[in-house]
């Protein structure tokens, strides 16, 4: 501060003084103008100089530089201007006063007079003066040139010399609200703390939208001086307001800024909701278009706005929780949230956030994981969320309209959940797993080893389309990487209902062993792919505490009630769901902790093959083939019968550990030059040959081929003991057929059989199961041998007959000489032919149930007797009352069959001598009347047929089929009056 000099006469400012009053009064004292003090201080004194230049655009250096050369305290007009830092908003401030605060301190104008919030005394309880009442000029505009002609509290615009200090003041009563309100600014102003100039920077910036919030009615409450005073005010504009209109801006502010923010809210509410009353929008302050506010304004406006923002603005601005704010442009949290989070909703989380009713799983996923994008977000509307994340489903608002009407803590929850991952992160980067996992992360090995394991039948593979792996291998892509399976785009996606619903019965299909061995295996595909973290994870559940959501905590579920709906009762997951009054995910979910049942499987299932595999590797190791089949020379047939394994798995198993396997009897140790001497040079056959060895013919051929011995041509050639000349007495029937054949004898033999039995399926039961085909081909040879057809083949209802050469043959072969000749080439091979009681049999059953009626007598025995199954019921009447006169009409009454049906049969019966008859006698039927009809038949069962029916209905009632009973409602007659029991079964049984 060298050079300069310091003032000899000073003047100490008073408490809160200004810079221009203070200068004013320094000037006087000094008996100098202002603009020649100003001068000699340095200080701007140009003809353009104004009050608020001096209060507002004073720099530092020049305040130091007074404060020295007036000898003040460092620091001591700091309060004397307004600073740079203050909030006074882009308005030009102007000076108001109050006549009686000039008076009393000598026309001394305090700083907060300059400040666009200071509109009321307190100490005076009256409005401040904003222009001079006589010229209407605004006071202290211009800096007072000649002190000594204008004195202190005068008017400086021009001539005026107006006496501001004798104006009369605006008085308010001492309750008034503005002067609440204007305690509440002298606090702000008072503190000197960051919130104080928070608030009232918040005050300036929306000034604007609480201007015009006040409604006509406001003034008129206020009392008659405020609402004079608001009338004879100039119009609102953005430059200039009057002190009253600050004071009703700031008294509607005061409840917008108070320290309850839930009343805040609901006063900024009752705001907006004025405001549209009078038809005034809110797009002064719509979150599209952010102001400037602070963070904690902010919050309180999207707040109030909460109702009235779509369901996705809500989200993208967090106007449904406590922590709603703008979203920042250059914030990081949005792309970092993206990488954490899957296609689909977490499985816990749709349980809480799913609706039980109305909402489809799959849908409902996809669109709230969707929305958890939106928290944050900075552009508008759902197209660009669609857009980036490439999604198949655009009808997001759809599901979101009705969930933000219906269930508004959803919106909360997602919220909450965005700001957790954007604070806590997530141990699973889905972006990384879907570029680096594959479609298919489990092979068809796998997936039947994982389920053999967890006790469970895996299916067949892909090349004979069993989905049970596909649905596998989606089930484990999801886990990991949290993909859609309604995504077209997704290989894996469920594109067919047929799809979906063998989905969801995988799922239930899993036991929680399978579930825990795919869980283990998902683990296994991240290790082998180098990435971290766990195969699932989820936010906690402590992210929804003090919700009201639409689904239920997933633990909240009845484990027994839904055991027994699924396991013991099968019913549908839907189904399930709808009884227990949740959601179908929630019931999807709740399998995972059903306890396990092993399932039944038959022995030739996969599983239990799976089991016997295991068996066979345990049992059957290289050790034991080196003792059981090596060195004990034991065969694989024994060895299995041993250990009670199949004898393929021992194979299989055997040529797995490279052991030499024998086909047959093992190899035998034969002289080659005697094997060619008696193969070759001798023509004896294999088995001969075999037959003096101790050895049957393979192991004997194997020897042949592994001795490189060529082999004779199949057929007589090899078996000259059977090339047998026959002489004339032999038939040329059975010549062309037996002589220079192996078989030929043995074809005939079989003829002679067939042609006893009435089809060939019967020959072929009596032959010990010979297939039809072997017989149907030997019979060919017969008649390609003899030129001729042999047999009729047979047909329904009409047995197999032999034709005229057929007769002829078998004639021929009755004969003794050929029956010798026949039993001399066969040996034991010669079948023996059926007795009578066997081809009765065979003949009865050709037909099953509609074969004849066997004709009995006296000496017929019940196994040589066809009854066909229809006629039971009417047998077992008669046979339980024998005592009773049986007549068409009473067996109709009792047993309900039709009465035809009954008429029918017996006379079928009576026919085949089952029955006796006689019809009523002419007394009786008189008795009755000729209205009545012909005379009755009674019957009865004849003594051999009471002994046959009584054996067969014993023995063979239960495996034999009963013919349904006729509906009575569809017989005609029926509507016949009912028989009396007449006389003439007495004379029947004499």
């Amino acid at each position: 501060m060298k050079g300069l000099r310091t003032l000899a006469i000073r003047v100490a400012p008073l408490p809160g003084e200004s810079l221009d009053s203070w200068l004013e009064a320094l000037a006087r004292r000094n008996w100098v103008s202002t603009r020649a003090l100003l001068r000699a201080l340095e200080l701007p004194h140009s003809q353009s100089a104004t009050g608020r230049s001096l209060v507002t655009g004073m720099p530092a250096e020049a305040l130091r530089r007074l404060e020295w050369q007036a000898s003040l305290p460092a620091g001591s007009l700091e309060s004397a201007v307004i600073a740079e830092t203050f909030p006074a908003g882009s308005r030009p401030p102007r000076c108001r006063f109050c006549p009686q605060c000039l008076a009393g301190n000598g026309g001394r104008w305090p700083l907060r007079w300059w400040l666009p919030w200071t509109f009321a005394c307190r100490l005076h309880q009256a409005v401040l003066h904003d222009i001079c009442p006589d010229c209407g000029a605004v006071p202290r505009q211009r800096i007072p040139s000649q002190t000594h002609r204008h004195p202190p509290a005068r008017c400086t615009s021009g001539a005026c010399q107006t006496d501001l200090s004798a104006v009369p003041p605006l008085r308010l009563s001492a309750d008034h609200p503005l002067l609440n309100t204007q305690h509440w600014i002298d606090d702000l102003l008072d503190r000197d703390d960051p919130t104080a100039a928070t608030v009232l920077a918040d005050l300036d910036a929306c000034t604007t939208w609480l201007a015009r919030a006040v409604a006509p009615g406001d003034q008129a409450r206020r009392g008659p001086l405020v609402e004079r005073l608001w009338r004879e005010a100039p119009a609102l504009t953005h430059r200039a307001r009057h002190a009253v209109q600050h004071g009703m801006i700031a008294h509607l502010a005061q409840s917008v800024f108070q320290d309850s923010e839930v009343r805040a809210v609901i006063a900024i509410q009752d705001l907006i909701a004025q405001r549209a009353t009078l038809g005034i929008t809110t797009s002064g302050l719509h979150p599209a278009k952010p102001v400037r506010l602070s963070p904690p304004l902010q919050r309180r406006f999207l707040r109030a706005l909460d109702s009235r923002l779509p369901a996705s603005e809500r989200l993208r601005f967090r106007s449904c929780t406590a922590t709603a704010r703008y979203p920042q442009p250059d914030s990081r949290h949005a792309h970092a949230r993206a990488r954490h989070l899957p296609q689909v909703l977490w499985p816990g989380w749709s349980v809480r956030l799913l609706p039980t009713e109305g909402a489809s799983d799959d849908h409902y996923r996809a669109t709230v994981a969707a929305c958890l994008h939106l928290p944050g977000a900075t552009e508008r509307g759902l197209q660009g969320l669609v857009d980036r994340l490439n999604l198949h489903r655009r009808n997001i608002s759809d599901v979101l309209r009705p969930l933000a009407a219906n269930h508004p803590d959803v919106l909360v929850a997602i919220c909450d959940l965005a700001d957790y991952l954007d604070q806590h992160g997530s141990p699973v980067d889905y972006e990384d797993r879907l570029a680096a996992i594959p479609t298919t992360p489990i092979s068809y090995e796998d997936w039947r080893e994982l389920c053999f394991r967890s006790g469970a039948e895996p299916g067949g593979s892909l090349r004979y389309k069993a989905p049970r792996l596909v649905h596998a291998q989606r089930y484990l892509h999801q886990m990991l990487t949290g993909s859609d399976l309604t995504d077209p785009t997704n290989p894996l996606a469920l594109r067919t209902p047929h799809d979906r619903s063998g989905y969801s019965a995988f799922l239930g299909w899993l036991n929680p062993a399978q579930r825990r061995a795919l869980h283990e295996h998902a683990a296994a595909v991240l290790r082998d792919l180098g990435l971290s973290g766990p195969p699932t994870w989820e936010p906690p559940k402590e992210c929804a505490r003090g919700l009201a959501l639409p689904g239920r905590d997933p633990d909240d579920i009845d484990l027994a009630a839904l055991h027994r709906l699924v396991t013991l009762e099968k019913r549908p997951l839907g189904e399930a769901a709808q009884k227990l009054g949740t959601s179908l995910a929630h019931v999807r979910l709740a399998l995972e902790h059903l306890p396990h049942e092993p399932r039944p499987f038959g022995r030739v299932s996969q599983l239990s093959s799976w089991h016997l595999g295991e068996r066979t590797r345990q049992i059957i190791t290289r050790e034991f083939l080196q003792r059981e089949y090596v060195d004990a020379e034991k065969s694989f047939v024994d060895i299995a019968r041993e250990q009670g394994l199949p004898k393929k798995h021992v194979i299989r198993r055997a040529k797995d550990l490279g052991v030499v396997i024998y086909r047959g009897t093992r190899p035998i140790e034969v002289d080659e030059a005697w094997l060619r001497e008696q193969y070759l040079t001798q023509t004896r056959s294999i088995e001969d040959i075999g037959q003096e060895l101790g050895v049957s013919g393979e192991p004997l051929r194997r020897r042949l081929e592994h001795l490189q011995i060529p082999r004779r041509p199949g057929g007589t050639i090899s078996h000259p003991d059977r090339l047998v000349k026959l002489d004339d007495s032999v038939p040329p029937n059975v010549r062309a057929c037996a002589e220079g054949t192996l078989h030929g004898w043995l074809r005939l033999r079989r003829f002679q059989i067939a042609m006893a039995f009435p089809t060939l399926n019967a020959t072929s039961q009596y032959l010990e199961d010979l297939k039809i085909s072997a017989l149907t081909s030997q019979f060919n040879q017969l008649e390609l041998a003899i030129g001729d057809r042999l047999y009729h083949r047979s047909v329904r209802h009409a047995p197999q007959r032999p034709t005229e050469r057929g007769q002829m043959l078998l004639r021929d072969l009755a004969m003794p000489h050929i029956q010798d000749l026949m039993a001399t080439s066969l040996g034991s091979r010669m079948e023996p032919l059926p007795s009578a009681a066997e081809v009765a049999t065979a003949t009865a059953a050709a037909d099953g149930e509609r074969a004849a009626l066997t004709k009995i007598t006296p000496s017929t025995h019940s196994e040589e007797v066809h009854l066909p199954p229809p006629l039971l019921p009417l047998l077992g009447y008669l046979l339980t009352h024998p005592e009773d006169e049986s007549n068409a009409a009473l067996i109709h009454t009792r047993t309900g069959i039709s009465l035809m049906t009954i008429n029918k049969q017996l006379r079928r019966l009576h026919a085949a001598g089952w029955l006796t008859s006689c019809p009523e006698d002419r007394q009786s039927w008189l008795s009755r009347g000729r209205a009545h009809g012909r005379r009755r038949t009674y019957y009865a069962l004849t003594t051999p047929a009471r002994r046959i029916a009584s054996d067969t209905l014993r023995n063979d009632g239960r495996s034999r089929k009963t013919t349904r009973q006729r509906d009575n409602s569809l017989d005609t007659s029926t509507g016949q009056d009912h028989e009396t029991q007449g006389h003439g079964a007495a004379a029947c049984q004499s």
